[in-house]
């Protein structure tokens, strides 16, 4: 949903710049550029989604997700869930396992533009458009850190337009432990990652260390029989040496719902099943299963990016699939 965060920036920067051109009657431009940008730029995706997952055109233009589908209602609300540090808690300093998920001093910023929204007619409209942000992305969305970095700038922008000084340089002062600490961040994010990009055994190693079950994949790949068919109810699904067929849909569907998408991947007359995790839930394909092929307990860990959030071990399972249940099962 991060990228709901760039359209509504976009949209609200927008309508301010629609207003003026409005108030000096340059309506040719307010009519033909958006319409332009509309056909060339968005109107092919949205006719892409019409031609491949159906419904109606006309709804994609509000919702990114084929919301006629069955199980994408849940999905969507998945997306605008609570987050694991709900507003307002990240804009401060939580635990050490969450060190970059908060904004820190920039908090700062949304304050200080808060109390002098009155002094320039720019930083009251500053101030407009991050309060209408902040709003349409509690309500439609389940904003984190990442979302604000757009607000982050304006402030910045809206404190350029004050004419004291002193102000300034205080939080030039106020942002230098900030920046250093960053700048620390950074030196070990590099020291950490970027041997990967040179030699492939470094590469696996990074992978391994720092990508989300890439560990278990790739136990899979080296396990699993060539030129069979695959479904793999992991997320990490990208990392598997062929293509498989996503078994996402368990997550976000009740048992009928289930059963449009189980007629969908018959097609693919899948052979093996691949889960990844402490104890297998295979939820609506339980019983579509055989005996397991091949298992590999602690097969890794749930790796992450932060040093201080490394997460326990799991497991590795391949099962056999049966296809010809698909329909019962």
């Amino acid at each position: 949903m991060a990228k709901f965060s760039f359209g509504l920036s976009g949209f609200l920067v927008w309508t301010i710049y629609t207003t003026k051109l409005i108030y000096k009657k340059k309506y040719k431009i307010v009519f033909f550029v958006p319409l332009l940008v509309f056909l060339i730029i968005f109107f092919p995706f949205l006719y892409w989604k019409f031609l491949n997952l159906g419904g109606n055109l006309f709804n994609y233009i509000f919702s990114p997700f084929p919301l006629h589908l069955p199980g994408y209602e849940t999905f969507l609300n998945h997306n605008k869930g609570s987050q694991e540090i709900p507003f307002p808690n990240f804009l401060f300093f939580t635990t050490p396992s969450r060190a970059t998920e908060f904004l820190g001093l920039n908090t700062l910023l949304f304050i200080f533009v808060l109390i002098n929204f009155y002094k320039d007619k720019k930083i009251f409209i500053i101030f407009l458009i991050i309060s209408i942000f902040v709003l349409i992305s509690n309500v439609y969305a389940s904003p984190s850190a990442r979302y604000y970095l757009d607000p982050m700038l304006w402030s910045i922008l809206a404190i350029s337009f004050l004419k004291e000084i002193k102000i300034k340089k205080i939080f030039e002062y106020l942002f230098y432990p900030q920046i250093f600490l960053v700048i620390l961040i950074l030196l070990y994010s590099n020291y950490q990652f970027l041997p990967g990009a040179f030699f492939e055994k470094n590469y696996l190693k990074v992978k391994n260390n720092y990508a989300y079950m890439f560990s278990g994949i790739n136990w899979v790949n080296k396990n699993i029989p060539e030129n069979t068919n695959v479904i793999i109810i992991n997320r990490p699904i990208a990392n598997f040496k062929n293509f498989a067929v996503s078994g996402g849909f368990n997550y976000f569907t009740n048992s009928k719902e289930a059963n449009y998408y189980k007629k969908l991947i018959k097609k693919y007359d899948i052979d093996y099943l691949v889960f990844l995790g402490n104890t297998p839930d295979l939820m609506h394909l339980k019983n579509c299963v055989g005996e397991i092929y091949k298992q590999k307990k602690n097969v890794g860990f749930h790796a992450t990016r932060n040093p201080f959030n490394k997460g326990s071990h799991y497991n590795a399972y391949i099962f056999n699939f049966e296809s010809n249940k698909l329909g019962n099962c």
